[in-house]
């Protein structure tokens, strides 16, 4: 008798519409075919190893679904393993997008410094990066974490990919991009930042004055 076990999706995973199925299935007398099924009906046919294959659920109705695999072996005996999976296509919304300061000075002097703090709301919790990209268009920093469903922020401190790296003054711009459980993306529009420098003028003895140049 043939046997076979199934290797993705976990039980119960949560996947999006495109997903990878793949199932282990051995004979000592060789596997005739393997056999994918989504709520019974059949999706596709493997003859040879890896048994494994992409399928589109896109026609699928987001929640609960049962994958189920069968072997056959070169005699007609057969094997059937199923598993349940969650099908989530809707990529997280990314909302109420606000940021500052703007102009931003990220210039340390006399202890004073601007970080800019991009606020915004999410449909879910996701797995976040903040892009920004120098006035040339090239990738200037990305700021990577996760982040609850809900009003949270990312902040960015002028720096680039490396931390010593100071921006030159001018346009800046930046994304968000936001990807859920399921591996669901959605990217916010393009926003821009102007960084300028600045001098501290001391117009007393515990106060200055910021004056952009």
């Amino acid at each position: 008798e043939p046997t076979l076990s199934i290797i993705a999706p976990k039980k119960d995973a949560t996947i999006r519409a495109k997903s990878t199925f793949t199932v282990d299935a051995k004979d000592l007398g060789g596997v005739r075919d393997v056999k994918f099924h989504i709520n019974g009906k059949l999706m596709h046919t493997d003859t040879l190893a890896p048994y494994t294959t992409q399928l589109d659920l896109s026609a699928l109705p987001n929640g609960r679904h049962t994958f189920s695999a069968t072997v056959t072996d070169m005699f007609g005996r057969q094997v059937t393993r199923s598993t349940t999976f969650v099908l989530d296509k809707t990529p997280p919304a990314i909302t109420q997008v606000t940021y500052g300061p703007n102009p931003f000075y990220p210039i340390i002097r006399e202890g004073y410094k601007d970080n800019m703090t991009v606020r915004f709301r999410l449909s879910e919790p996701a797995s976040m990066q903040l892009l920004v990209y120098a006035p040339d268009g090239e990738l200037w920093a990305k700021r990577t974490g996760s982040r609850p469903a809900g009003s949270v922020s990312m902040v960015w401190n002028g720096a680039g990919a490396d931390a010593s790296m100071v921006p030159a003054p001018g346009t800046y711009t930046f994304r968000l991009r936001a990807a859920d459980k399921a591996g669901n993306v959605r990217w916010s529009p393009r926003y821009t930042v102007t960084i300028r420098d600045y001098e501290l003028v001391r117009v007393a003895r515990n106060a200055v004055r910021i004056v952009p140049r």
